[in-house]
């Protein structure tokens, strides 16, 4: 999960990325100001579910990334340890994404 999370993250970035270096060739605005008036006028549902989108995998990216710090000190490398420490990853990714989604 971690590599799919960070493959989607960087895909999304240069997505973004080559569309904004190509927005003045094919008069598309992609300036800060226009983006937020279109995320403004979203449904709340849609917003909260974009927001939702994006934060949870990048959360999972750094949650797995905080768990692999702690295996390179050898420290939690049992299976049930591993499993456990998978699923608290999970968990702690959703409650932060939904945190977000909703309140920021």
């Amino acid at each position: 999960m971690t590599r799919i999370t960070g493959i989607i993250l960087s895909g999304g970035l240069y997505i973004f990325g080559v569309l904004y270096l190509a927005s003045p060739t094919f008069a598309i605005d992609l300036s800060s100001e226009s983006m937020a008036v279109a995320f403004g006028s979203l449904p709340d549902g849609v917003k909260v579910a974009g927001k939702f989108g994006i934060a949870f995998p990048f959360l999972l990216h750094c949650c797995n990334g905080v768990r692999y710090l702690v295996w390179d000190t050898a420290r939690l490398m049992k299976n049930y340890q591993v499993v456990k420490t998978g699923w608290i990853s999970v968990g702690c990714s959703t409650v932060g994404a939904l945190l977000l989604a909703y309140y920021a």
